[in-house]
């Protein structure tokens, strides 16, 4: 996964065009900066500081650290709905009607072997399935398995098949960036 420190100070996750992250300056651009945290296990609230550093690059390679020794986990809304807010997207795992559990990624369905949305009796292997499907047609990330299990196709999945998105980075002038190894989240 590639982090983008951006002119405005956020942090994005490059690969999944998704902010994970602040920076506030406490002394203009010379620092020390303040860096927060924006993926959180409950979405209500806000950001998380994670420490205070001198630089620029020190920013992200801190939010970095900070994310994974601190992975994102799943969250009880209720009894019958957990989400799981990742660096690439919102996990969704609902209890239908009939007692099973289905998962979504982003409002879109995770699907089995015939096309249709795949079910489960137990939340835990839904959760399970979901967190290892998480990267599935990410760019840069390769399918962790081959079990049968699919999403349906978000067409906004990459940021780079988008010509209005391509041409708006073109624009953007990174103030600092660091690449990691992508894991799922």
């Amino acid at each position: 996964m590639k982090y983008v420190l951006l002119e405005n100070f956020e942090i994005i996750n490059d690969d999944a065009d998704f902010c994970i992250g602040r920076v506030q300056p406490m002394n203009g651009r010379e620092g020390p900066f303040r860096v927060l945290a924006s993926v959180t296990a409950d979405d209500d609230c806000g950001r998380i500081e994670v420490a205070t550093v001198n630089s620029l690059d020190e920013c992200v390679s801190t939010l970095a650290g900070y994310y994974e020794n601190n992975p994102p986990r799943w969250f009880r809304k209720n009894a019958s709905w957990y989400v799981k807010e990742t660096l690439y997207s919102s996990l969704r795992v609902e209890q239908d009607q009939e007692g099973r559990w289905r998962v979504y990624r982003d409002d879109f369905p995770l699907l089995e072997r015939q096309g249709c949305p795949a079910t489960f009796f137990r939340l835990e292997e839904a959760q399970r399935i979901a967190d290892i499907h998480l990267l599935d047609s990410y760019p840069n990330t390769e399918p962790a398995v081959t079990d049968g299990y699919w999403w349906l196709n978000d067409p906004e999945l990459d940021w780079r098949l988008q010509p209005e998105c391509v041409e708006g980075r073109a624009h953007w002038k990174p103030l600092a960036s660091l690449w990691r190894p992508t894991s799922s989240q």
